[in-house]
């Protein structure tokens, strides 16, 4: 499993909200 970090907005949203989605995208792999 890749385990990229966020490291700046993405598609607009700020690195926060991008931290917030990627982790719920990746729960099961980081659960």
């Amino acid at each position: 499993y890749n385990h990229e970090r966020p490291h700046g907005s993405l598609d607009g949203m700020t690195p926060s909200n991008y931290w917030n989605q990627w982790t719920a995208d990746h729960q099961s792999a980081i659960a």
